[in-house]
């Protein structure tokens, strides 16, 4: 039998490094414009929401947004000769757990060519909207809010997180510290697991090659020597962000830069008088029914009349990460018999697909 081609070996040994990982252990903008939109149910609708940054400008410059309920447009990729979903991600500024809780039933690591994705980069605001960086534990996200000019802007990067074991600590926090090319001091708990008490800087160190520390704790946002564990739960707690996204964040952030780590697995918005939700998965296990917990922010806000009960209850039974407009439609339902909520299934990738038309 004659030897696997190198490209194939490096795919097998990463599979088998990812495999170990849990199940939630490209840049910024896709290559070429689409016209932006939302979801209402299966249907996309229109919306002027749009980066500051065009899609046509160099990869290097940051991708900031001009503050806005919903950021971002979506785009579309067709798939490459020996392309992973893992690389995909990596190429559009997402984690792993974006791609997959889109494509569930997709093999990641072996894709057809010429295959149509969606590209999930248009997403809602947190509520904890204000300044510095809020991190939402669900959506395995960093968004920093800065000014640039005198106009607010955010910037968004996918991260990694703790995982059920080591969960990362929601709060309120600082950046008290900051450092390049880092020595990880292992907190004891650990330092039996790996054998040393120190890890110096390097290609084994996996805090990567710049750190910042969180207020007095041992935890901080870093990069990684790992970049396929961005999306997934795959930390003693810290955050992690690809080499490159940490590369763009670090010079940004001043010590003294507040942090809020928060928990929302629904996201929930009205905007010109349309209501938008965004479903993640409870990682953590910490919301109970998602359904309930939608109703009850709904509730808190008292806008449940303008939400049709069908979209709310599709969206939270899809959760895909994508926003979805639930707004009442005066006539018919959004969702007439026979299309009932899909639960885990939520693309079809052998259902034959058409490139879109310009």
């Amino acid at each position: 039998m004659p030897p696997r081609p190198m490209h194939a070996r490096i795919k097998v040994l990463t599979a088998l490094l990812i495999f170990f990982l849990p199940p939630h252990s490209g840049l910024s903008a896709p290559e070429n414009p689409f016209q932006p939109f939302l979801y209402r149910g299966r249907q996309p609708v229109p919306t002027t929401a749009t980066p500051l940054r065009a899609a046509t400008q160099p990869a290097n410059l940051l991708a900031w947004h001009p503050v806005s309920p919903i950021i971002g447009r979506p785009g579309r990729h067709i798939v490459a000769a020996r392309e992973t979903l893992l690389d995909i991600a990596r190429r559009y500024d997402l984690g792993y757990n974006e791609l997959e809780d889109l494509y569930p039933r997709l093999d990641p690591w072996i894709l057809t060519p010429g295959f149509e994705l969606r590209i999930p980069t248009q997403r809602l605001l947190p509520g904890a909207v204000g300044y510095g960086i809020v991190i939402n534990i669900p959506e395995m996200r960093l968004y920093y809010f800065a000014k640039t000019g005198d106009k607010p802007a955010v910037l968004t990067f996918p991260i990694g997180i703790g995982d059920l074991s080591y969960p990362t600590p929601i709060g309120t926090y600082w950046i008290s510290s900051k450092e390049i090319n880092p020595t990880w001091d292992i907190p004891p708990s650990l330092q039996a697991k790996h054998g040393v008490k120190t890890i110096p800087a390097g290609p084994d160190n996996p805090l990567g090659t710049h750190w910042m520390r969180l207020g007095n704790t041992m935890y901080g946002i870093h990069g990684t020597n790992f970049p396929w564990s961005v999306g997934r739960m795959a930390t003693h707690g810290c955050i992690r962000l690809y080499p490159e996204d940490i590369k763009k964040l670090f010079p940004l952030i001043e010590p003294g830069t507040r942090v809020q780590i928060i928990y929302e697995p629904v996201k929930l918005i009205v905007f010109s008088s349309r209501v938008f939700i965004e479903v993640h998965r409870d990682v953590y296990q910490a919301r109970g029914d998602l359904l309930q917990y939608s109703e009850n922010l709904l509730a808190a806000r008292n806008i449940q009349h303008l939400v049709d009960s069908g979209s709310l209850a599709w969206a939270v039974a899809e959760q895909n990460g994508m926003p979805v407009e639930i707004t009442a439609a005066p006539n018919p339902s959004l969702h007439p018999p026979g299309q009932q909520p899909s639960g885990r299934i939520r693309i079809n990738p052998f259902q034959q697909q058409r490139r879109p038309r310009y």
